[in-house]
């Protein structure tokens, strides 16, 4: 059996898998490492973690004992995909130089201010095609500039996780369009020189930047003896995991919505690339060139399935029993329901409010609430937060037509009971993938497209399949979720002061 070896390196944990030409997943293997949070908003992992959490994969996935349908010489191709933005800096050797300053830090807060007030709009927003914060890889690389100048001078190449371990496959310094999106222009891969040379930041520590389906390079030899995985495989340039799970989630069309739902919540839709957006200041959104002459436009939250594991962790613990509180109580549904609202901003947000002090709100408790009403809320308050989103896009796009069906992948996709509440609040139909592992599968399709097996459109056609439907509650959305769908919008408004007051404590 020819097989696709592809590897998911996530906030929480690394993924490697094989899937066939067929989109089925043949085996998988996950390893968990931990995030460092130095401060509140400093968060930081290690690279070699990764890499240790991938060659074990590898070498679990390799073992005929455990799977003899699997041969190590029936890899026909690699791929890997990974959290971003992510800053991972390494010197001429390929060695870590520092912990890599993930996609949740925003230590950048003055960096960013540097670069609004150093350039102007007309300057920098052509050549931004993400929102510039925090979190962008630009104001990171200017943080260690500014804090750690010994570390900037030995940085030989910036990389993204994804770009890591492919340099420990392959032995190449390679990136992809998008993942370099704050340094090249994503469609040719030109470098941004004059941005480099404002910002005073040697443009040479910039890889060159392919395609996410070009070939970059093969397995090295050594990778068979350590492993057992064979020289010679060739290895793709990969994406950042909210590409490739946009791809495994089958959007190859326009007018499609979709959703990733894990650590944090991707909402977006694909349009035409002639569409003229509607760009302002005072909302960011991320705008990507895609397969099929589309544009993906999309926002992003922070931390949608980090709420509820939170809440496994210190109100449940164990993630057996939430599940089991939504089947218990089900008398207490619409219409008898005990209103309690949720602010998901357990880490601060990105859209739809962009904003590092906010917190984590429970709203309208009382003496009756029990554990279900605050597990309820938590998933309600995360199906509020993609609404408010897509009524953001819906502004973007000057009201271009969004689909009335939304397509849902990603670890939250498995949750049935997730994906009913995000029907019941968006009035859509909710349908979910077959692999919830969407940037696992994303990976897979473009080593198809790489190694020319498959066009674009064939390979989302014979790999992508659907899974469950979820219908909307219109009633419910109507007499129950429109008006806490108020108060859930106007709970930040009310709070926005205070949450910065009690940052400063």
């Amino acid at each position: 059996m020819e097989v696709i070896l592809t590897i998911d390196i996530g906030t929480s944990s690394v993924k490697v898998a094989t899937i066939n030409s067929k989109g089925e997943l043949v085996k998988t293997f996950q390893t968990s490492y931990p995030t460092h949070y130095l401060k509140p908003n400093n968060k930081e992992q290690d690279p070699e973690d990764w890499w240790d959490a991938v060659k074990s994969g590898i070498y679990q996935i390799l073992k005929e004992k455990q799977n003899k349908k699997i041969s190590k010489y029936s890899i026909i191709g690699i791929s890997c995909c990974g959290h971003s933005p992510t800053l991972v800096c390494v010197d001429k050797q390929g060695e870590i130089l520092r912990p890599a300053i993930i996609w949740q830090d925003s230590r950048a807060i003055k960096e960013v201010k540097y670069i609004k007030d150093r350039l102007n709009d007309e300057f920098y927003k052509p050549i931004m095609t993400s929102p510039l914060t925090p979190s962008s890889r630009i104001a990171k690389l200017l943080w260690l500039k500014n804090n750690e100048p010994n570390t900037m001078k030995k940085v030989y190449a910036l990389l993204e996780p994804k770009d890591y371990i492919n340099f420990k496959l392959t032995g190449e310094y390679k990136t992809s369009l998008l993942s370099g999106r704050d340094f090249v222009d994503v469609k040719t891969g030109k470098i941004h020189s004059e941005f480099f040379h404002l910002l005073e930041i040697p443009e040479s520590i910039i890889p060159k930047a392919a395609p996410s389906h070009s070939i970059i390079g093969t397995t090295t030899k050594s990778l068979e003896e350590e492993i057992g995985l064979p020289k010679g495989i060739p290895l793709i340039a990969g994406e950042m995991d909210s590409i490739t799970s946009i791809i495994g989630t089958g959007i190859a069309k326009k007018n499609m919505c979709y959703n990733i739902s894990g650590t944090s919540e991707i909402i977006g839709i694909s349009i035409d690339q002639q569409l003229n957006l509607s760009r302002t200041k005072k909302q960011p959104y991320f705008s990507y060139p895609f397969y099929n002459n589309l544009q993906i436009i999309f926002e992003a939250t922070q931390a949608s399935g980090k709420s509820i594991n939170w809440f496994i962790k210190n109100i449940i613990g164990s993630d057996k029993i939430p599940n089991k509180l939504m089947i218990t109580n089900k008398k207490n549904d619409f219409p008898k329901m005990n209103p309690l609202i949720f602010l998901p901003y357990i880490e601060g947000e990105r859209s739809p409010i962009w904003d590092t002090s906010a917190r984590g709100i429970f709203f309208g408790l009382n003496s009756q609430h029990t554990r279900f009403d605050l597990y309820r809320a938590i998933l309600e308050g995360i199906g509020f937060s993609i609404l408010q989103n897509f009524e953001i896009l819906r502004g973007i796009s000057n009201k271009y037509h969004i689909s009335d069906s939304l397509r849902i992948s990603g670890g939250g996709a498995e949750n049935d009971y997730l994906n009913q509440i995000k029907s019941d609040i968006l009035g859509k139909k909710v349908i979910t993938t077959k692999v919830f592992e969407s940037g696992l599968l994303g990976g897979a399709i473009l080593v198809m497209i790489g190694l020319r097996i498959y066009s674009f459109d064939d390979a989302v056609k014979k790999m992508v399949h659907t899974n469950k439907i979820f219908q909307p509650n219109m009633e419910k959305h109507h007499k129950y979720y429109t008006h806490l769908y108020t108060i859930y919008k106007n709970l930040y408004q009310s709070n926005q002061k205070l949450f910065k007051e009690l940052r400063k404590i």
